[in-house]
Parts: C-alpha cells; sequence; structure tokens
C-alpha cells in the first residue's frame, strides 16, 4: 500500500498496478471509498479499504484500461521530489532521484522544467 498525493492534493492510494483517488469515508467511519484515478476517462472501478488498516475490503467494477506499474513509480518519485528539504541545487536534486531510475520510469517522468517547479 502506498499513499500519495495528487496535484490538488487529494491522497492517492496504489493497489495491484492502478491508482485511486480518495473519494469518501462511509457512514460506518471504517472504510474509505476511492475511485480509479482514470474516472474522467469512463473507468468505473472502485475500491474500499479500511480507513485505520488501509487493507483493501472490495473491489467494485473492471478497470477499461491497463495497469501501470511504472506510472505509481514517476508518482512516487514526483511525490518525494516535493518532499525534500535541502540546501542543494534544484537539478542536483533531481539528478540524484532520477540516476537510480529504472529507463521505462525516466521515459515516462515530466519534463525537466515541470520537475525543477515541483522541487522548488
Amino acid at each position: 500500500m502506498d499513499n500519495f498525493r495528487s496535484q490538488r492534493n487529494k491522497e492517492k492510494f496504489s493497489h495491484e498496478g492502478f491508482l485511486y483517488i480518495f473519494d469518501k469515508k462511509l457512514a460506518d467511519e471504517n472504510r474509505k471509498m476511492w475511485h480509479c484515478e482514470r474516472k474522467v476517462y469512463s473507468c468505473r472501478a472502485w475500491i474500499h479499504t479500511n480507513a485505520i488498516t488501509g487493507d483493501v475490503r472490495k473491489n467494485l467494477g473492471d478497470h477499461n484500461h491497463d495497469s501501470n506499474a511504472t506510472k505509481i513509480e514517476v508518482v512516487r518519485m514526483v511525490t518525494a521530489a516535493k518532499e525534500v528539504d535541502t540546501n542543494e541545487g534544484t537539478a542536483q536534486v533531481i539528478n540524484h532521484m532520477v540516476q537510480n531510475l529504472e529507463q521505462a520510469v525516466q521515459g515516462q517522468l515530466p519534463s525537466g522544467h515541470a520537475l525543477k517547479k515541483v522541487v522548488r
């Protein structure tokens, strides 16, 4: 289970190669509902998780697209870049983060200009 933040500071959750965005807590306050991040592209997949442990309790609907593990790595890297607190230059921070990534992940990273904005 990985938790991230979206560009609009919403909570994201990765499960089985898919990314979900937090929608709401259910009435019993013990479960959270998450919808697929590609909901705007008509994907109707949802999951319920335990609000405390984060364990997936229920899968609802099917995805109409393939999972993308490299995208999750990109989101993980960008989230980590947002949280870096250092005196190093922006380019140095990006180089340290990118040097250990696989080529497939590097190919899906945002542009250098966009990464610099994230780090700043």
